[in-house]
């Protein structure tokens, strides 16, 4: 019981921390590149995704899926809430089965705007949480989950006030996923992940984005793992976009949560 008090009482503490602020960037913090889009997207305020990702080797919650979300940017302060609702395929290796699929552990992020933080470093934060509506119940993690995180973000090139068909952008990012409890016989949950990223748009059209996510797991003593990606996305116009990935596990890294041996992923979006 003090256990599950401690991390309630972690879990409130960091959902303070990121209570809606005062606004100073008109930028969207959806983690997906749509940031980069050109001004006039902004208007669309609300974007609608639908993805396929082909796991092999992955962890709970990491497997073969396809993932229904839903985003919208109220304006102010806050700039981004998110709906993702899984399907995972019953059938958990790399190639799936879309016609045998089940309800997956739903999630809901609200993430707030970024301030100024030093120099030319902006913060920005998030809170996420996680239920597990998954049906069968193994095609989910069993548990309540809240993540909070929060990301630093600094433009690389050209900087300020030069113009340029680049533009270069590196971000930092710290994620904690804690679990409140849930069905018997399910793991607790308890690990930190880590998101590096290095993204260039081409003539705000293309964008590339080379990401490494280390990840501590203190279920298992402080145990480390993580992947590496590559993503490669194309703005077709002002309300569609899609992307494709690559996801390959670092040396002996697909033993910790959030991880997998590899992944392919196809993302289709559009804004409305």
């Amino acid at each position: 019981m003090d256990t599950a008090v401690r991390r309630i009482t972690f879990a409130f503490v960091a959902a303070l921390l990121f209570l809606p602020m005062d606004s100073v960037s008109a930028e969207d913090e959806n983690l997906f590149p749509a940031t980069a889009a050109p001004a006039r997207e902004e208007t669309l305020a609300y974007k609608f995704e639908l993805k396929r990702e082909n796991t092999n080797k992955g962890q709970q919650g990491e497997t073969t899926k396809t993932i229904l979300r839903l985003e919208h940017d109220p304006g102010g302060a806050v700039s981004l809430l998110r709906l993702d609702v899984p399907f995972v395929d019953k059938n958990k290796s790399f190639g799936g089965d879309l016609a045998s699929q089940g309800l997956g552990d739903i999630k809901v992020r609200v993430g707030v705007r970024r301030i100024p933080f030093w120099s030319s470093v902006d913060l920005s934060g998030f809170v996420e949480a996680i239920f597990p509506t998954a049906s069968p119940k193994d095609l989910g993690s069993g548990m309540y989950q809240v993540a909070p995180g929060v990301k630093f973000t600094v433009p690389v090139y050209p900087g300020p006030g030069t113009s340029s068909t680049h533009d270069v952008v590196t971000s930092a990012e710290v994620q904690q996923y804690l679990s409140l409890g849930g069905f018997d016989g399910f793991k607790n949950i308890n690990y930190t992940k880590f998101d590096f990223q290095l993204k260039d748009v081409w003539r705000k059209k293309y964008w590339a984005i080379l990401k490494l996510k280390p990840v501590i797991d203190w279920e298992q003593d402080g145990r480390t793992g993580g992947t590496a990606e590559v993503e490669i996305g194309w703005f077709i116009n002002r309300r569609w976009s899609l992307y494709v990935s690559y996801t390959n596990s670092l040396p002996d890294g697909n033993h910790v949560p959030g991880t997998c041996d590899k992944r392919v992923t196809l993302d289709v979006a559009y804004r409305f």
